[in-house]
């Protein structure tokens, strides 16, 4: 399990727990629980699923529903 995490105009991935080995980040393995930038195109594995960083525009909150 990971946390993606929005700080200001930067965006991170934060390994919280991992039964399936480490979380990869352009197939680096991630064994802290440290917070790591991620850029565009960045290729993200997590439990056997890739996926792909795009940063297209800037965060907006939702409206309170």
């Amino acid at each position: 399990m990971v946390a993606l995490i929005r700080d200001e105009d930067k965006l991170f991935l934060q390994p919280l727990q991992s039964e399936l080995g480490p979380p990869l980040i352009n197939h680096r393995p991630i064994k802290d629980h440290d917070r790591h930038p991620l850029q565009q195109d960045d290729l993200l594995e997590v439990a056997g699923v890739q996926m792909v960083v795009t940063i297209d525009a800037p965060t907006r909150e939702a409206p309170a529903p």
